[in-house]
């Protein structure tokens, strides 16, 4: 869930111009002379594409995310991993592609920690009204864009209000024109079943996708052990769970086709 709010916090920084999607990324370690990584877009960074080295495994003691998360300056050590494939060929889930970005989005919201610590409040929280909304920072002082999000379920629920209204909320627009879209363009490389986006979860592959029960333009926002914020425009609703959900008798999915088969059919021909 983290990785989304990230998401939206970097799609507003593009929208205010301090950001370039298909620039390359603005990361300190990758600036040397002939340093391949320098060929990372943040575009890439977005869809888990950048071709870095790492290891997302819990059941080992000491992995790739195991040791960053232990070592403090999170987004440091992501950013040292080796480039094993060419920038936007191979895709990868990573933790820690999500905490550079939310290096790069502390960096590009102020010159100074508590202008930068201050951004996604006053730029994204406060304008949803999402008063409970908490944004982790590591040792280091940067955002930790992959984790460690915490908001009342009804603050998720804005979250996803906010997407569902394509970035604008009481007729404000808070995300740049075409960053919904942009987000829920699945990423090339990927797994048709485990469809992705830009930091988001989609539903696309036909019989073959994440959710077969459910729409096929659903996408959404998992947290680490099964928590979920379900976006469903073609029922113009949010879904909501925070509980612990990874247990086989416990099916998320189901869950939301009885919320959605509940709800009344939107109108036909009605936009979201």
């Amino acid at each position: 869930v983290a990785k989304s709010v990230t998401s939206a916090l970097v799609g507003i920084l593009v929208g205010q111009g301090r950001l370039d999607l298909y620039a390359p990324a603005p990361v300190a370690e990758w600036r040397g002379e002939n340093d391949p990584r320098g060929a990372i877009t943040l575009d890439n960074l977005m869809r888990m594409s950048s071709g870095l080295q790492f290891q997302e495994e819990y059941d080992e003691v000491w992995t790739d995310i195991t040791r960053m998360l232990a070592d403090g300056d999170l987004a440091h050590y992501a950013a040292t991993r080796t480039l094993e494939h060419p920038p936007g060929t191979h895709w990868q889930y990573s933790t820690g592609t999500s905490n550079i970005l939310g290096r790069i989005v502390r960096e590009a919201a102020g010159p100074d920690f508590p202008t930068a610590f201050a951004f996604p409040r006053r730029a994204l929280f406060d304008r949803i009204g999402a008063r409970t909304a908490v944004l982790e920072v590591d040792t280091a002082g940067n955002f930790v864009g992959g984790s460690l999000f915490q908001a009342s379920v009804r603050d998720y629920a804005r979250f996803g209000l906010l997407y569902l209204r394509d970035g604008v909320w009481n007729g404000e627009r808070i995300l740049p024109e075409g960053w919904v879209a942009y987000t829920r363009t699945l990423t090339p490389h990927g797994v048709a079943n485990l469809g992705y986006g830009a930091q988001f979860w989609l539903n696309t592959g036909g019989e073959n996708r994440r959710w077969p029960n459910l729409p096929e333009d659903l996408y959404a926002m998992n947290g680490h052990q099964g928590q979920h914020v379900f976006i469903a425009p073609s029922h113009d609703a949010v879904i909501v769970r925070v509980g612990l959900s990874e247990f086989d008798n416990w099916r998320m999915s189901d869950f939301a086709a009885d919320v959605l088969a509940a709800l009344p059919a939107p109108a036909a021909g009605a936009a979201p």
